[in-house]
């Protein structure tokens, strides 16, 4: 059997919680099996990680150390072992070497020709700092709590795995809030922002229009707002029928992207300085 996503085996373990839940006792036999064995699929997803950040480790840092380009070393690694299904691996490869492996984020180096940051925008890579120490702080007081209210010691260690789990996703986000830019390649605008964002590759004939915008924008159906702890500064109105990729969703319909960036006004005119001999060769 081929190795399966992360997010299948969480699925699973969560309809079986269902299942668990609102299966009649009369009708249950059949899950009893599972129930008496659910610590399987913990254990099984655990293992799955280990092995990626195993069998990856060596091979992606010889390619970072040859080209600096980490996405493209994890993107060409994870897609020639997985083809299709490489996109789930390639956000929780990203997750452990933005959040264990990362050693100097300056020397990394990111594909475009005009890099632009996010980090510092209202603080915002200083405010997941502060939050991930406060969780920090946070966990040996909940162990501690749970040590003493848990039926059983080992929930306050599964309990501490869980948060120390979150807490790589967090670190990872961080991180590449610092070093991750959002970049213009050519006649394409590279659209990273952090970890926990899908990326986005447009060509800037599809960007209409691109200008400054408030911070007050509402979450609505084909709207992308992209901000962390960051305030929303510029707004991209794409061509009607666009379609972006998302984390969970393949493709789906946007029309605008909202982005907090620390140079705002660099970065439209910029755009708009490449989207103008497009267009006049159109």
């Amino acid at each position: 059997m081929k190795t399966l996503p992360a997010r299948l085996l969480a699925c699973c373990a969560a309809s079986l919680l269902f299942g668990s839940a609102v299966v009649p006792p009369a009708a249950k036999d059949p899950w009893r099996t599972f129930e008496d064995n659910w610590l399987l699929m913990p254990a099984l997803q655990s293992g799955l990680e280990a092995w990626l950040v195993l069998t990856l480790v060596g091979r992606v840092r010889a390619l970072v150390r040859t080209t600096g380009d980490v996405d493209a070393a994890l993107a060409s690694e994870l897609t020639a072992r997985f083809g299709k299904l490489a996109a789930p691996f390639l956000f929780e490869a990203r997750a452990w070497y933005y959040g264990v492996f990362l050693r100097d984020g300056a020397a990394l180096r990111f594909r475009g020709d005009r890099h632009f940051t996010y980090h510092a925008n209202q603080g915002n890579a200083s405010t997941q700092a502060a939050f991930i120490f406060v969780l920090l702080l946070e966990l040996p007081l909940a162990h501690l709590l749970l040590h003493c209210m848990a039926p059983a010691p080992w929930m306050a260690w599964a309990a501490d795995g869980l948060q120390l789990w979150a807490l790589l996703y967090l670190v990872a986000e961080y991180r590449a809030t610092r070093w991750r830019p959002v970049s213009l390649d050519g006649q394409t605008l590279l659209l990273r922002y952090g970890m926990l964002a899908a990326d986005q590759a447009i060509p800037l004939a599809a960007i209409v229009t691109v200008e400054r915008c408030g911070n007050d924008v509402r979450r609505r159906g084909g709207v992308m707002r992209l901000r962390q702890c960051g305030a929303l500064n510029v707004a991209l109105t794409l061509q009607a029928g666009t379609r972006l990729t998302g984390l969970l969703v393949p493709l789906r319909p946007v029309h605008q992207i909202y982005l907090g960036l620390d140079d705002p006004e660099g970065f439209i005119a910029a755009v708009r300085a490449k989207q103008a001999p497009a267009r006049v060769e159109q």
